[in-house]
């Protein structure tokens, strides 16, 4: 059921950027500007949200076929459900109420939660549909849901520390929008 539903969410994402958004699309493309090499990438990545931008620059550039940026939406979105799921799911036990000592899997948690996993990712659909809301943006986010999804599966808490350490900096430089 989980596979179906993260299936059918990416499937009306995919027809929707495809079919009734084809030109949202190019309209993102055309007025996103990549460049291939170290001298840009260097450039772009000294600043904050540098990685973030870089990497959306270089999605954004398959905007000029609607089906191919419908496609790479509905896959960083379904990504982000994803990554939602696990990260509610590897709540420890202690936190979520039940036998400490364990961290919960897919058995212990009701079945009938998962769909407000989607939630986040439906957010962001809609923040999507306004042109001024850049994949980098989305991009940032799925970074960040990697390092919290990162620094919950470390093991004890020396290593949870560690890992706290090691990705701060790391997601300041990489996704950390300038104010």
């Amino acid at each position: 059921m989980r596979k179906v539903s993260s299936l059918v969410f990416g499937l009306g994402v995919f027809l929707f950027f495809w079919l009734v958004l084809p030109y949202h699309l190019r309209f993102h493309e055309q007025f996103q500007f990549f460049r291939f090499g170290t001298d840009y990438f260097m450039d772009t990545v000294l600043h904050p949200e540098g990685f973030s931008f870089y990497l959306g620059g270089f999605i954004t550039q398959f905007f000029l076929y609607p089906w191919a940026g419908a496609l790479i939406i509905a896959l960083l979105l379904v990504l982000m459900q994803r990554l939602v799921a696990r990260i509610s799911y590897g709540v420890p036990d202690r936190v979520a109420g039940r036998v400490p000592g364990r961290v919960s899997g897919s058995a212990h948690v009701n079945p009938l939660l998962y769909p407000l996993t989607l939630l986040p990712s439906a957010f962001v659909w809609l923040l999507l549909c306004n042109e001024n809301y850049m994949i980098s943006e989305v991009v940032a986010l799925l970074l960040a849901l990697w390092a919290v999804n990162l620094y919950q599966r470390a093991g004890e808490r020396k290593s949870r520390i560690a890992m706290f350490y090691v990705l701060q900096p790391v997601l300041f430089s990489w996704s950390e929008e300038p104010r």
